[in-house]
């Protein structure tokens, strides 16, 4: 099954939409049912969904003002096209889409059109039911008295226009180790569902408590409550999916976009991306030196990408292990200024540490280039790796 592939930067998630980010997690799962249906059930009749169309009520909380908006969304799970309409909230009015070449939002106020061109396939995309199935094979198992493992990670979700058009358009999820408990059922806006709850057992997590409503019919999640924690701010925010229809007809052209001809548009395109099987031909393709990072044993490189956006080439270079993978980004310019996170020493140069789930990031700043390295390898073994990096 499917999911879109996550193109972002380490403090960009924070802020802005993504394609898709899917980071693993361990749970422990307690809890029974009655009548909870198997992965294998499941995976079946997702298996049989490919639109949804529904109009998504969304609350955003942070402790002293709620932001409610409604979105009127249609969507191909199975090719990631998608055209959703701000129905009320800050952007009213606006239009958001994407038809496979170019994700595009259509400001009508303002008779604007942002445009991103885009480099990769929808179609060859993956969805991310896997992780619906998962938690139900795992609720399944539990109902019996036993009790498992689970690995949870980026769950499915309708695209949310806020902000300018991006190179994706779901809402972020970074899990690490959590309890997974069932509810019960309950009924969101008429649908019979499962409930499932959500917790983290390392407290410094990002994403908080989560509460899932999955349809009982169609298993797919209609309800989501998720907190968010960054520094000492937290932000709740219910998403609710009303007048639901699971595999609508759709219209011939209904995810292409003409815009008025007297609009004005704004095009950007994606960055493009090569990716080279050895550290030899990922230098030779560079114009300036690549990190050199001292990895752990056991860490062989996997893959090298150098990807360009408006003259500007990031470069990454990928470790594994096998079972993990560490990665060392560098791209020209300084690291973002932020107080997010832990200030820690590199080689004399102050650096941001970031526990994001079940993974660590680090980025700093040397000699007019930005430099990240990432994985879940722990704090003092990534601080190790960034500052075996001589960049200057």
């Amino acid at each position: 099954m499917q999911v879109p592939e996550p193109t972002w930067r380490l403090l960009g998630i924070l802020s802005v939409a993504v394609l898709a980010v899917s980071l693993a997690g361990c749970g422990v799962l307690s809890g029974g049912s009655g009548s909870l249906p198997d992965g294998e059930t499941v995976s079946s009749q997702l298996d049989s969904l490919e639109t949804i169309e529904t109009t998504i009520a969304t609350e955003i909380s942070n402790g002293t003002a709620t932001e409610p908006s409604r979105i009127r969304a249609l969507r191909n799970l199975r090719t990631g096209a998608s055209r959703a309409t701000i129905v009320s909230g800050p952007q009213e009015g606006v239009t958001i889409g994407s038809n496979g070449t170019a994700i595009w939002m259509y400001n009508r106020s303002d008779n604007r059109v942002e445009v991103l061109r885009t480099n990769l396939s929808l179609s060859n995309r993956s969805r991310p039911f896997g992780t619906v199935e998962t938690i139900f094979d795992r609720l399944h198992e539990a109902e019996r008295g036993e009790p498992t493992e689970a690995s949870i990670s980026q769950l499915p979700v309708v695209p949310r226009a806020s902000g300018p058009v991006t190179a994706g358009a779901s809402a972020v999820s970074i899990y690490g180790n959590v309890t997974l408990t069932y509810g019960g059922t309950e009924s969101v806006a008429g649908r019979k569902s499962y409930v499932v709850h959500i917790r983290p057992i390392d407290d410094e997590q990002l994403v908080g408590n989560t509460t899932m409503w999955f349809d009982r019919e169609w298993y797919y999640p209609v309800k989501t409550t998720t907190t968010v924690s960054i520094g000492n701010e937290s932000t709740t925010s219910t998403v609710t999916y009303r007048n639901v229809t699971f595999n609508p007809d759709v219209p011939e052209g209904t995810f292409a976009f003409d815009p008025p001809e007297n609009a004005t548009i704004v095009t950007q395109s994606a960055p493009e991306t090569e990716t080279y099987d050895s550290r030899e031909a990922l230098s030779t393709a560079v114009e300036t030196p690549l990190p050199d990072p001292e990895v752990p044993a056991g860490f062989e490189f996997a893959e090298g990408r150098r990807s360009i956006f408006e003259g500007n080439a990031t470069v990454t270079l990928e470790y594994t292990n096998g079972t993990a993978n560490v990665s060392v980004l560098t791209s020209p310019g300084t690291a973002s200024e932020s107080d997010v996170g832990e200030s820690v020493d590199i080689s004399g140069r102050e650096g941001r540490l970031l526990d994001l789930g079940e993974s660590d990031y680090v980025t700093w700043a040397c000699d007019g280039r930005s430099y990240t390295v990432s994985g879940p390898v722990g704090e003092e073994t990534l601080l190790s790796i960034a500052r075996s990096i001589d960049c200057g």
